[in-house]
């Protein structure tokens, strides 16, 4: 009794100076807004609260992160400071398991890293994040001056966009007689941000599209080609993103006209005269995962309608049919998932996220061979992410090689030491190998 009433005054005097602390803010500030004293006294916190209030309807059901380091000092953790901002909005909280048996989550708040779990994302919203690029202005080799002249001096156009941005700064630098395009741009949202220009180029196998980038976020740029084939149909092919920092990249299309002939004939299209009718960059590419941002609202894919624009724009690419096949995956319809992420592919081989997910589902079919090759892909593509690894290792345990499992395993360990399910997968290996050496000593 003398140790309830020791922690029921203990909390009691928190609250009390938690209270007290605000009327004291509020009484100082009489002349403020609600808005201009909540982010005063909140910060980045309520400013995150703001931003999910805005892109969610007051129906939604949010998953927060639990109420434990490094969140406890945020809102972010704390279901009662949520559910002050965010009411009528419901709350769930926990780990994965949570998520995956309560079908009624449509949203999951991101805070520090977390979630430590891979979902079907519809949109990530998240806090503004800046991005700044310098450009030499997109190429073809060899090229035809009847064709393309090279750099002009004319700015890329915002072609096709899939974010929600704005553009702090878009204007040319000359540099030793030669003209560079710099970008300033904030987003909120980003799948992908096209910017362009027209150009009329016959595509033989000897083409290659080449642009130079300095960017201050890695993971951030990408080179694009627009195909035309011989029946009007459009398909857009990219480049890997940049992988660096404030140093110059060299970014390319590799196997332009071998992939686009492979992928027009999967679409039953006329290969016959393809023309590259646009060159330019995608600047929305989305981090490596979204957790990498520090705040930010995932609304998930569960399946619902898409709108027209992204089902039916005229040009295909590579984040459309991402998004897609994540939207099939969803509805459960296996099956048309898969080809959406065997075409996006072609159109950029180097996401890893087609593998994952295509990994995912034939994990799903145990067809376990064809998971691992998937996921060995994606490792391959981007070894440095925890997840991808443990991933593999599930893969590799399935398939009964358990040599290879407890190498990826430490290795998204190693990655992130807050990967529990690499932990408790090595445990677990542990106490069978245990077991099964008594057995054999009997």
């Amino acid at each position: 009794m003398g140790i309830i009433l020791i922690l029921a005054t203990f909390y009691t005097v928190k609250i009390a100076r938690f209270a007290i602390g605000q009327l004291s803010f509020i009484s100082r500030n009489p002349f403020l807004s609600y808005d201009q004293k909540m982010s005063r006294y909140w910060g980045g916190n309520y400013k995150l609260m703001k931003l999910v209030r805005e892109n969610t309807s007051p129906t939604a059901v949010i998953m927060h992160p639990p109420r434990v380091d490094p969140w406890k000092h945020t809102t972010a953790g704390n279901q009662s400071i949520l559910q002050y901002f965010l009411y009528p909005r419901r709350l769930r909280w926990g780990y994965r398991r949570i998520f995956e048996q309560d079908k009624t989550i449509t949203h999951l708040l991101v805070a520090d890293g977390w979630p430590k779990f891979v979902v079907d994302i519809r949109r990530f919203h998240h806090l503004p994040t800046r991005r700044r690029f310098l450009l030499d202005v997109p190429w073809v080799e060899p090229g035809n001056e009847a064709d393309y002249s090279g750099p002009s001096g004319e700015l890329l156009v915002n072609y096709l966009s899939h974010a929600q941005k704005k553009v702090d700064e878009h204007r040319l630098i000359k540099l030793n007689d030669r003209f560079l395009e710099y970008f300033d741009l904030t987003y909120t949202l980003n799948n992908y941000d096209y910017w362009t220009k027209t150009v009329d180029i016959p595509l033989r196998g000897e083409i290659m599209v080449k642009a130079r980038t300095r960017a201050s976020t890695r993971h951030s740029i990408g080179l694009i080609v627009e195909v035309r084939y011989n029946n009007g149909k459009l398909a857009i092919f990219s480049s890997a993103p940049n992988k660096r920092t404030y140093s110059w990249a060299l970014l390319t299309v590799p196997d332009l006209y071998q992939r686009a002939q492979k992928y027009g004939l999967l679409k039953n299209w006329d290969t016959t005269n393809m023309r590259i009718t646009r060159i330019g960059i995608d600047i929305g590419v989305p981090r490596e995962m979204p957790y990498l941002e520090k705040y930010g609202l995932i609304e998930l894919e569960k399946g619902q309608s898409r709108e027209t624009d992204e089902i039916e724009m005229a040009p295909e690419s590579a984040p459309v049919l991402l998004m897609l096949g994540n939207f099939y995956r969803a509805r459960g319809q296996l099956k048309e998932a898969v080809k959406q992420y065997q075409l996006g592919k072609i159109l950029n081989p180097e996401n890893p996220w087609f593998y994952y997910y295509s990994g995912e589902i034939f994990k799903h079919r145990d067809e376990y061979d064809k998971a691992v090759r998937e996921y060995e892909k994606t490792v391959q593509l981007e070894p440095t992410l925890s997840w991808f690894q443990f991933s593999l290792g599930q893969a590799y345990l399935l398939n009964k090689r358990h040599d290879f499992a407890i190498i990826s395993f430490k290795k998204a360990l190693e990655l992130d030491p807050s990967c529990y399910w690499a932990k408790e997968a090595l445990d677990q290996l542990s106490v069978n190998r245990q077991s099964n050496e008594g057995v054999s000593s009997e």
